[in-house]
């Protein structure tokens, strides 16, 4: 009975004051409703939790690393801080830097290996409000390191990949300058920042879908659907030999992606973390070292096309690969704007809106896969914990457990090479489609100049 309780108390469908109602049903059926066996039957009891714990993924090891990497985004932006707000960048040189990039990439897959346990048992429940069963703890635990590695493959393909292949936009378009005493460098952009990423693109990727979460989660009941409710447990209650203290529970929807509020939620949240992210990076404080020319265009059209990438939606085969194409037509589209083409243009507008869109929608099907492809997502867990264990059960959290890890892996490969020959190809027969004009801004001539300048 304890643990039913606190079962019930962690999704909310008991609030206190409300007086326990004796079990009338056989125990195996009351077990089975303690413990969710599939990830569906999780996010339907999660509808019922509180505000805060609706942050996090529904399932039980994806809300783990979730919480795993917003930790460490408290840590690793603690140290740039440091290091910026000293200056140490300014100092160091190739090997400092290097060490520090390759540092900070390598740890945001290790830390939140090494502190997993911590997170499932003290984070999740103390600053998410996340309390597991010993069900969903023991799958937590099981799956964590395979959902760990697919997500953290996807932050570092499109970490290293974005970086590659947006070198001409970032430095002909937006004229980004460096003000790092580095050496090593590819195509103009330090090799340590290549690393540095993969710990910025974790955060992101955390801090926008939980954003999302937060905004679309609403009540969105109709009044019929509340009177229907109040006559059912009122039904219940009449039945019931205790009387239960009539209490009022908040149950907590998320809207589906395509509902017309849930896509407007999205677009908003897309392009504030996009907004936020490039004020932070276009910052005076550290132009020293970090600049742009032309700041009104970064923090504009540079959040524009930063705010289109979290539209996509991995849900189904089929919305993926449209969520894919239609995310690489609007960022083409961006790019391709009369109102920059200044700045920045194309010889073939038709052959550039249409070919290039298809070619990057490629890449991001691909991009994503890697991010996505994770153990099977409808496992029963009821083996996990030793209750209502069944042979059926247990064999097929054996197969996810034992062959999700491989399958995880064996996908974010494929995935991670197949990205990289996409943008491969798009750099060397896309790329020379455009041409660009770099001598138009207002501030041209260097924005580092004109700090270095300011500070004497």
């Amino acid at each position: 009975m304890r643990k039913a309780f606190e079962n019930k108390e962690l999704f909310g469908s008991v609030t206190k004051g409300q007086q326990m109602v004796p079990l009338s049903k056989p125990r195996a059926h009351s077990v089975a409703a303690e413990h969710p066996t599939t990830t569906q039957q999780w996010k339907q009891q999660r509808d019922h939790r509180s505000k805060r714990s609706l942050l996090c993924h529904g399932n039980p090891s994806k809300c783990a690393v979730e919480a795993a990497w917003a930790l460490w985004f408290v840590v690793w932006s603690g140290i740039m801080t440091v290091i910026m707000a000293t200056n140490l960048g300014g100092i160091w040189g190739d090997v400092e830097l290097m060490l520090l990039g390759v540092g900070l990439g390598v740890a945001t897959f290790l830390v939140p290996m090494c502190c997993k346990r911590v997170v499932i048992d003290n984070v999740l429940p103390i600053i998410f409000g996340v309390r597991l069963s010993v069900s969903e703890r023991q799958y937590a635990l099981q799956h964590f390191t395979a959902d760990l590695w697919t997500m953290t493959v996807g932050v570092t393909t499109l970490s290293f990949g974005l970086n590659w292949l947006m070198t001409p936009y970032f430095y002909d378009v937006l004229h980004m300058r460096y003000g790092f005493h580095v050496s090593w460098t590819y195509d103009r952009t330090p090799l340590f920042l290549y690393w540095i990423t993969i710990a910025y693109f974790s955060s992101y990727s955390v801090l926008g879908a939980m954003l999302y979460r937060w905004a679309a989660w609403c009540q969105p009941e109709e009044d019929e659907e509340k009177e229907e409710t109040r006559k059912k447990d009122q039904s219940v209650s009449s039945k019931s030999s205790v009387t239960n203290t009539t209490t009022t529970t908040t149950h907590h929807r998320l809207l589906p992606w395509y509902h017309p509020k849930a896509f407007v939620v999205r677009i908003f949240a897309s392009f504030l973390l996009a907004f936020l992210e490039t004020l932070l990076m276009a910052n005076p404080l550290i132009d020293h070292l970090f600049c742009y020319d032309d700041y009104i265009l970064t923090i504009t059209f540079g959040s524009a096309c930063y705010g289109v990438l979290p539209w996509y939606h991995p849900k189904a085969f089929v919305v993926r690969i449209f969520a894919s194409f239609l995310l690489a037509f609007l960022e083409t589209l961006l790019m391709a704007n009369p109102l920059i083409d200044h700045l920045f243009c194309y010889d073939d507008y038709i052959l550039t809106i249409t070919f290039g869109s298809a070619c990057y929608g490629v890449s991001f099907v691909f991009a994503m896969w890697s991010w996505t492809s994770s153990v099977p997502e409808e496992v029963d867990v009821r083996g996990c914990g030793g209750v209502a264990a069944t042979k059926e059960g247990a064999g097929i959290l054996r197969s996810a457990s034992g062959g999700g890890a491989w399958h995880s892996f064996m996908c974010s490969v494929a995935a991670t090479i197949l990205t990289t020959l996409c943008l491969v190809w798009i750099r060397a027969h896309v790329a020379p489609l455009v041409t660009t004009v770099v001598d138009n801004s207002p501030a041209y001539g260097g924005c580092l100049l004109l700090s270095s300048a300011a500070s004497r």
